[in-house]
């Protein structure tokens, strides 16, 4: 191999890892982007900017590398499809938001395309290209690690702002993190609190159940970060990633003991640790779990459901479905 093929290679390494990394912070590393302005009370709005030009920035020298280098590419049908969807959409925006003036929450229009451009259309295509090349093994570990980092952020910010973690009173309600205590200046709501929860407690289960040759340091780390996770969901008192979590724990469950149906003393090992788990949680919160969000919300939902009543969301839904058959095509318009 020639210098100059030897140059090719690894710049071409290069930006698959700089793809990675931002398909990785763009997917889990939000908390991360909030978490200066927010312990520092700065103004999130320019951070958050800030991070998305680096991110659109770090996209379009990949893209501009591509399009040098053509034979890089590894297009599907589906990925054409979605890039005409896409390219139609911006035409949708701007026919909205620069033509009929319809304003999202009061942002300016360059905050809206820089959103739709910056995080949607750009990352779409450079990781379309790119993700055939992308190793499984190193996205999963990177992915993990920004994971648990940003869940131990969310739990270092909720205590600056709430108190103690382990206080009978912040399980009594949901919990958001706000900029400077403004109840208005919402930066993370309850469900992305618990969505990040989710998403460690249910990677932390797959690295325990699945991965191979554990170090004794990393069955700690993965533990650490299922009870972290979980936690957080506790906290967050969200519904959703709470069942997100309890169906993919199932499938995993049966999923293991159909990859182990041979060996017991595995399927019986992981059913008592599990059982003596949830039977441990029971018996330290029996006395104080009817006080807490996480229990009321779910009862709530199940009284609702016995008694005919809806919620919010319910009509929402509804009337996006009406929408939709409505507007099957182009759509009713894309705030409403």
């Amino acid at each position: 191999m020639d210098i100059a093929k030897q140059s090719v290679s690894g710049t071409f390494e290069f930006i698959i890892d700089l793809c990675m990394w931002i398909a990785i912070f763009m997917s889990f590393g939000y908390p991360l982007q909030s978490a200066l302005p927010l312990i520092f009370g700065l103004s999130t709005e320019i951070f958050n900017f800030g991070f998305r030009a680096m991110y659109s920035m770090g996209l379009i020298i990949c893209l501009v590398y591509l399009c040098v280098n053509q034979k890089m590419y590894r297009w599907r049908n589906w990925q054409f499809a979605l890039a005409i969807f896409f390219i139609f959409y911006i035409f949708r925006i701007i026919h909205d938001v620069s033509l009929l003036n319809i304003k999202f929450s009061g942002r300016p229009p360059y905050w809206v395309y820089s959103m739709l451009i910056g995080n949607g259309l750009l990352p779409f295509i450079v990781t379309g290209c790119l993700a055939s090349y992308f190793s499984l093994k190193v996205l999963v570990n990177r992915a993990y690690c920004i994971a648990f980092i940003t869940n131990i952020i969310l739990i270092v910010i909720i205590y600056l702002q709430y108190g103690s973690i382990l206080s009978p009173e912040l399980y009594s309600h949901r919990v958001h993190i706000y900029a400077d205590g403004d109840a208005e200046g919402m930066v993370i709501n309850s469900i992305l609190i618990g969505t990040y929860g989710n998403i460690l407690t249910i990677m932390s289960l797959f690295q325990i159940i699945f991965m191979r040759d554990k170090t004794k340091l990393m069955r700690i780390t993965f533990w650490c970060g299922f009870f972290l996770g979980f936690l957080l969901m506790v906290i967050a008192a969200s519904r959703g990633p709470v069942v997100y979590f309890i169906l993919i724990s199932l499938l995993t469950y049966f999923y293991f003991m159909y990859k182990n149906g041979k060996s017991i003393s595995k399927v019986l090992g992981f059913t008592l640790i599990a059982m003596a788990v949830c039977f441990t949680v029971f018996i330290v919160f029996s006395n104080k779990i009817e006080d807490t969000a996480f229990y009321k919300r779910f009862n709530v939902f199940f009284e609702q459901r016995e008694n005919d009543q809806k919620e919010g969301r319910d009509f929402e839904w509804a009337s996006a479905w009406e929408q939709f058959l409505d507007y099957p095509i182009f759509g009713d318009r894309y705030l409403n």
